[in-house]
């Protein structure tokens, strides 16, 4: 599908939500937004209705190309930008970039401004509690492969390592990422509170091709990020028998 196909198919997908919902505001994000998609590249779009509608996706297959959306009241995407979860980088990082099609820019602003004025406390909240979810398990999982010489899924396990962990950094620094991929796990060497030496192990360990190299880079940087979560202040649960588990 040519660009300008694409960007057509946009609009007037963007014109037929307009017919049915109450729209507020609709976008598009992704390569289409940045002028640099490709015959090959997919179409992703936001809608946010007036009032209250749940979150949710609809995907489609138009002309061979994936066409997706993601569609929310505006109360549901204030919540979610002023109570961090796990999907409030990527939530944030979408709207920073959305090309409007239909609809204010500005309220874009609007609700970006209230995702950096939420509390620092309520991120802390959430990474206190969800933390044991993020990089523990992907980073035990690199030395498992090690054991097995099983480098393939090593080098799975270190991009799940990076990703969790360029989620939590988010969070902690109240910012996010604009690209995905390798490039966004670049963009966060930008933030002020990273871990020690992140600039440099993180294309180190991307480019690393066997586990002399691997090991030592992804021990380093995961030792640093957790000193930098305890310097931050943020208690992470950690006990050495069941009977010290709060369930």
């Amino acid at each position: 599908m040519p660009p300008s196909t694409r960007l057509q198919l946009a609009h007037d997908l963007t014109a037929k939500m307009a017919a049915k919902y109450p729209l507020l505001l609709g976008g598009v994000y992704g390569s289409t937004a940045r002028g640099e998609d490709t015959e090959w590249s997919d179409l992703e779009m936001w809608f946010v209705l007036a009032g209250r509608a749940p979150m949710q996706e609809k995907h489609w297959i138009v002309c061979e190309i994936a066409v997706g959306c993601r569609i929310c009241g505006e109360q549901e995407l204030i919540e979610q930008v002023t109570h961090p979860d796990g999907e409030w980088p990527f939530v944030v990082g979408v709207l920073d970039v959305l090309k409007v099609l239909y609809g204010e820019p500005a309220k874009v602003q609007e609700w970006l401004a209230l995702a950096r004025e939420t509390p620092r406390e309520r991120f802390h909240e959430y990474l206190a509690a969800q933390l044991p979810a993020y990089v523990v398990e992907s980073y035990g999982r690199i030395y498992s492969s090690a054991e097995r010489g099983d480098w393939a899924t090593a080098r799975y396990s270190l991009t799940e390592v990076l990703f969790e962990m360029q989620r939590a950094l988010c969070l902690l620094n109240q910012r996010w990422v604009t690209r995905d991929y390798d490039a966004g796990l670049l963009q966060v060497a930008a933030f002020p509170k990273i871990p020690v030496g992140y600039g440099e192990l993180v294309p180190a360990l991307l480019a690393a091709q066997d586990f002399e190299t691997l090991l030592p880079l992804a021990e380093r940087l995961v030792n640093e990020f957790w000193l930098l979560i305890a310097e931050e202040g943020v208690e992470v649960g950690r006990c050495e028998a069941v009977e010290e588990l709060e369930v």
